[in-house]
């Protein structure tokens, strides 16, 4: 419809009409300025035009323009809150991803930051800095906030770069310094929000964006200073759990060392008795049915040395009848000193009874006293016997038998050990 084709008194109207299209074309106008409020703006300018005029057929005109002006703006309105519905709807998904993703990382805060910068892209930023303190900083309901000497770069994005650094190659923000290095170029819109916790302050988060993404930024910034709440609860786990490790670890250190000390012979570094049957109990019901050899061996005048040489000497001949037993045995084998100058092997290893065990031994100490310059012999009477490995067997019934056969051996050990 043209101006020209109805009365003059309309002028206004149509420039009532052009004035309300003209703000359908700008969008800070919409904004503000609700699509029910244009409706009575076209109601308040078109009702006493209807109202005044005469002609029935102008007036079923201006009736129908009105008509049809009313439902394009409804259409608008019902299109512009289904873009709201659908807005609102991907943020209440996307605000739990986004927790969420960040929270699976446990307390790797590198990944941590990289994934909050994933979010604030998702959302909708241009950019974004992550600016943390070393540590959380605790603000009382009446303390005053005031500037911190310096921040931590803990992640940014400048529109083309993602960056998320370890917690110790962070670059350092100083009040003096500012952050001009970090955000360069002009007319940028750039919002900044605190990182807290109820009463912790973790640091700011910069966030570029559109006027009207300034909102969604903000409930951005809260999930992610609540995200921030878990990786200090997640970081302060880690280290009481690694705290935790390295005093079992250093309690399972010193239980080694006093069981080695229960079960050991200081001297010689053998098992002792306690030691020796432990291990004993075990080792037979890991070869049960097999063949195994007992080896009682009497150190020969141990008092005669002690009393001529000293007991240093006497400590001396304990010794090297214990290294002597330990290299002429096989590695798996038990070998003790179970008494002052006594010692008992148990070998599970059956090739070794193809030769006799105690011929090996004695003629190892004889080369030893052979090519020693010690003024003494240094012997051991020896006594074995042979068993099969069985349930319920008794370590005392090896140590008797193996005593009875070392005793009548005893019997031809030399009178005196001074050579």
């Amino acid at each position: 419809m043209n101006k020209e084709d109805v009365t003059p008194d309309m002028d206004y109207y149509f420039n009532g009409l052009n004035m309300i299209f003209s703000r359908i074309d700008d969008d800070a106008a919409i904004e503000n300025n609700s699509y029910m409020a244009l409706q009575k703006e076209i109601s308040r300018l078109g009702a006493p035009v209807i109202a005044n005029e005469e002609n029935p057929l102008k007036r079923a005109i201006y009736v129908n323009i009105m008509t049809y002006l009313h439902m394009y703006f409804n259409k608008l309105a019902s299109r512009k809150h289904e873009i709201e519905f659908l807005e609102s709807s991907r943020q209440a998904w996307v605000g739990p991803l986004f927790v969420r993703e960040m929270v699976e990382q446990g307390y790797d805060e590198q990944n941590f930051f990289f994934y909050a910068l994933k979010g604030l892209i998702r959302n909708g930023a241009k950019s974004a800095y992550i600016l943390i303190y070393d540590k959380p900083i605790k603000y009382e309901k009446t303390d005053n906030w005031t500037v911190p000497d310096k921040l931590y770069l803990a992640a940014y994005y400048n529109g083309v770069v993602r960056e998320s650094y370890e917690p110790d190659k962070r670059p350092v923000i100083t009040v003096k310094d500012g952050i001009g290095d970090i955000v360069t170029g002009t007319n940028r819109r750039v919002v900044t929000y605190s990182l807290f916790d109820q009463d912790n302050q973790y640091g700011i988060l910069m966030c570029e964006c559109d006027e009207s993404g300034i909102f969604t930024a903000y409930i951005t910034s809260l999930q992610l200073s609540i995200s921030i709440h878990f990786l200090e609860i997640n970081k302060y786990k880690h280290e009481v759990e690694a705290s935790l490790n390295d005093a079992l670890s250093e309690l399972e250190k010193k239980n080694q060392v006093l069981e080695f000390v229960s079960n050991s012979d200081p001297l010689t570094g053998l098992m002792n008795r306690r030691g020796l049957v432990e291990q004993a109990l075990d080792r037979i019901k890991l070869n049960e049915g097999k063949r195994g050899y007992a080896i009682f061996a009497d150190l020969d005048h141990l008092k005669q040395i002690n009393d001529t040489f000293g007991h240093a000497e006497g400590d001396k001949a304990i010794t090297a009848i214990a290294d002597l037993l330990k290299e002429n045995s096989s590695e798996d084998a038990l070998i003790a000193r179970i008494g002052g100058d006594e010692y008992l092997i148990l070998d599970f290893d059956e090739d070794k009874l193809t030769s006799n065990p105690v011929d090996v031994i004695k003629n190892a100490y004889y080369e030893l006293n052979k090519n020693s310059d010690l003024p003494y012999y240094i012997e051991a009477s020896l006594g074995m016997t042979e068993f099969i490995c069985r349930s319920g067997m008794k370590i005392s019934d090896l140590l008797n038998m193996s005593d009875e056969v070392m005793y009548e051996a005893k019997k031809f050990r030399r009178s005196s050990v001074i050579k």
